[in-house]
């Protein structure tokens, strides 16, 4: 009984500082980017040129983004299921930004992270799942 006991503090803690790291603005914010790029969430991309003031291109939908160094790939779901790609170049005078159109729902749950380095770092993630245990006879 003493070792199931100290076995459950020992998840417990390293539960508690396993995910202690994150935010709920910061799983969040994971979600939705989780979720755009599973086409979910419909979008405003807007490139804009820095000098003239003016749209150079201007994308809604639900779209996924992927800069990448000067350019900007930007992958949508049209309404039958199909996709479309957009590719803009960036410079010194052409930016872009995006926006979200309507708000989703996302957890902000916390996710245990199994790491082989200090707490914080990038891991992969499991959800959390706390065993049942079930008592002595």
């Amino acid at each position: 009984m003493i070792k199931k006991t100290l076995a459950l503090a020992a998840l417990a803690l390293a539960a508690g500082t396993l995910t202690g790291c994150s935010t709920d603005a910061d799983i969040a914010n994971h979600n939705l980017s989780n979720a755009a790029d599973q086409f979910q969430v419909p979008r405003r991309v807007v490139f804009l040129n820095g000098i003239t003031d003016k749209y150079i291109l201007s994308i809604e939908g639900n779209c996924s983004l992927a800069p990448s160094g000067t350019q900007v790939d930007v992958t949508c779901k049209l309404p039958d299921g199909s996709f479309i790609r957009h590719s803009e170049g960036l410079s010194d005078n052409v930016t872009w930004f995006s926006q979200q159109l309507t708000g989703i729902s996302v957890s902000t749950l916390p996710r245990l992270r199994l790491t082989t380095s200090a707490p914080c770092a990038t891991a992969h993630s499991i959800p959390a799942m706390i065993p049942e245990v079930a008592p002595e006879p």
